[in-house]
Formats: structure tokens, sequence, C-alpha cells
């Protein structure tokens, strides 16, 4: 599926640049990892959109200057789910 079809809440991808651009200031999503295990690189999982460790590098670059927090929220903890939402 090409990028431009991709539809998200959080992200939008900029063909002029190649892209992904946050919509908002808050980022949500799932951290994967490529098969290989502890030598590869994370995969950022925004929406059901797939991006590279490095894809996701340049879409936080749009934020180049601002502060940030990063989160680690257990998915299988109900409370804290509810709190990040």
């Amino acid at each position: 599926m090409e990028k431009r079809t991709l539809s998200s809440n959080q992200i939008e991808y900029h063909r002029d640049t190649t892209t992904w651009v946050p919509k908002n200031e808050i980022l949500t999503g799932l951290i994967d990892c490529q098969p290989g295990g502890w030598s590869s690189k994370p995969i950022m999982v925004i929406d059901g959109i797939k991006l590279s460790w490095d894809e996701f590098a340049q879409t936080v670059l749009t934020h180049e200057g601002f502060q940030f927090k990063f989160e680690f929220i257990d998915p299988t903890n109900k409370e804290s789910s509810a709190k990040s939402n």
C-alpha cells in the first residue's frame, strides 16, 4: 500500500518531503520490532502505520527544539491505559 493512501488521526504523509508529520503535539502508538530480536531496530506503529526507526526520527524532527515526555504504558494495565486516553 502506498503511504499517501494511508489514513491516520495523528500523522500525515507529506509527499514533497517524503516525511510523516504529526498533526498534533501528542503521538500514541506501539513499539514493535523487526525480525532479528535485540539486534534489530524498533518499529513505531501509529494508528496502524508502521514507521521504521529512521522514519520515526524524521517525524519527531518536525518538533526540533521542543521538550518531550516519553511514557511507557503497559497495555495489560487497564488503569494506566485509561489514564493515557
